[in-house]
């Protein structure tokens, strides 16, 4: 008899399936930590709680804000870019170099914030 198969989504992989349950009881302040912590980081508790298991921390998430603040900076480093090739087409070195210079620290200021 063939196995045909039907499609659908394909089976998690033994380590991917979340089978297990653990139930633990909490103190008040323990019980408000954590939902603080959840939403700090913009995760679920159990989400939060198998972060913490599995790395030992949370990473929290970027706010809107945050977001909207690297866009900016991203454009800016963008803008900043295309001054300086402008200025080396033309021929206004010193004018590319600061721009340069400005680009890099911008980029290294968003490569901070990601981190």
């Amino acid at each position: 008899m063939k196995n045909i198969k039907q499609g659908g989504r394909p089976k998690k992989e033994l380590a991917e399936v979340l089978k297990y349950k653990v139930h633990a009881r909490l103190a008040t302040p323990e019980y408000y930590r954590l939902k603080s912590l959840a939403a700090q980081s913009g995760l679920s508790q159990s989400d939060l709680m198998r972060q913490l298991i599995s790395q030992g921390k949370v990473v929290p998430r970027f706010t809107i804000e945050q977001v909207d603040y690297i866009r900016k900076l991203i454009g800016m480093a963008n803008n900043l870019n295309q001054l300086a090739h402008e200025a080396h087409i033309h021929g206004t070195d010193p004018l590319a170099t600061h721009c340069e210079i400005t680009a890099t620290e911008v980029m290294n200021l968003i490569k901070y914030i990601k981190k």
